[in-house]
């Protein structure tokens, strides 16, 4: 058997390189499609988040203006007084937090 002469072992060489070049390239890819998708699941994830706090929050906007719509205010000055603090108590505890 003879041995092969200078240009097929470049051939081959070449032909390895290239080869091992493109999947080299579909790995490098496939971690891009990867991190996009991962970055796409993040989003739908936040997006839902978001979502459901808006819908806590307009409910609670919504619950909120029942309450005041249909508060009766006191005639005394203890009545007063109370709603005053449930009122601070309202804008100091409940208020900021949504």
């Amino acid at each position: 058997m003879e041995d092969p002469d200078e240009k097929s072992i470049i051939t081959y060489v070449v032909s390895f390189y290239h080869y091992f070049s493109k999947m080299k390239a579909l790995a490098v890819e496939g971690k891009r499609i990867g991190k996009v998708l991962d970055q796409v699941m993040e989003i739908g994830a936040i997006t839902a988040r978001y979502e459901a706090l808006a819908a806590e929050l307009l409910a609670w906007i919504h619950h909120t203006i029942t309450i005041i719509t249909n508060q009766k205010f006191a005639n005394s000055l203890s009545g007063v007084q109370q709603q005053l603090q449930a009122f601070t108590a309202f804008c100091t505890l409940e208020k900021p937090v949504k």
